[in-house]
């Protein structure tokens, strides 16, 4: 987990204790970055301790472990955070009966709210990285994600993209404007349908995109399961 934290114009990054010498901890303390060592699962105390002194908390945990920040967030209260930006940059949709990720972020939403904790919550459109096409000459397979072939109802519907690089520069505007404090902030980069996206590719690339095409109804099954 790398959780940034701000204060000022410094920056420092907390992290997991096992991940300490990972190349990209290291990347970071190269470049002068704080590193702070300190686990939202372990102990409270610590934690809390960690996080004293400063205006904001960005958490950018891994999607498995969306829970753990309930006690980032118990720490954040006690230790007097003036702005937490919980992990959300997920697309928008309901809160519940669609996406699990998305019930587990309310959960972390409704303690942020108990605590009544200044907050700016940040989704973001579907990403740009699994929103293309696989092309027959696997070109593109080392910049995806996962493999995409299906193409959703008539395809026409335009969707709102978000490339997960400018997620970073979006936040850091984000919270830099006042007006963002305790609301929630839409961001993307790009409307465009599916079928946009399948004639673009093909266009550029003189390949022809197999694609599978799914009715609305099931894929509103495949979510829900």
């Amino acid at each position: 987990m790398k959780s940034v934290l701000t204060i000022s114009e410094d920056v420092s990054l907390l992290v997991r204790p096992a991940s300490a010498n990972k190349p990209a901890v290291k990347a970071f303390a190269s470049r002068g970055l704080n590193i702070i060592l300190a686990d939202p699962s372990g102990d409270f105390e610590a934690l809390t301790k960690a996080l004293f002194g400063y205006d904001t908390l960005i958490s950018a945990i891994d999607f498995g472990s969306q829970l753990v920040q309930i006690a980032l967030v118990d720490a954040a209260a006690k230790a007097g955070i003036k702005r937490i930006v919980p992990c959300g940059f997920i697309t928008v949709c309901c809160p519940s009966g669609v996406m699990k990720l998305r019930e587990d972020k309310e959960v972390v939403y409704s303690r942020i709210w108990y605590h009544r904790l200044p907050y700016t919550i940040v989704d973001v459109g579907y990403w740009h990285q699994l929103s293309f096409y696989s092309v027959p000459s696997g070109k593109f397979d080392y910049a995806q994600l996962s493999p995409l072939h299906q193409v959703v109802g008539t395809g026409d519907v335009k969707t709102l993209l978000t490339d997960k690089r400018d997620i970073g520069r979006f936040v850091a505007k984000i919270i830099q404007d006042p007006r963002t404090l305790n609301h929630k902030v839409f961001t993307w980069s790009d409307e465009i349908s599916q079928n946009e996206i399948l004639r673009l590719i093909e266009a550029k690339t003189g390949e022809k995109v197999e694609s599978k095409p799914v009715l609305v109804a099931q894929f509103h099954i495949q979510c829900i399961r």
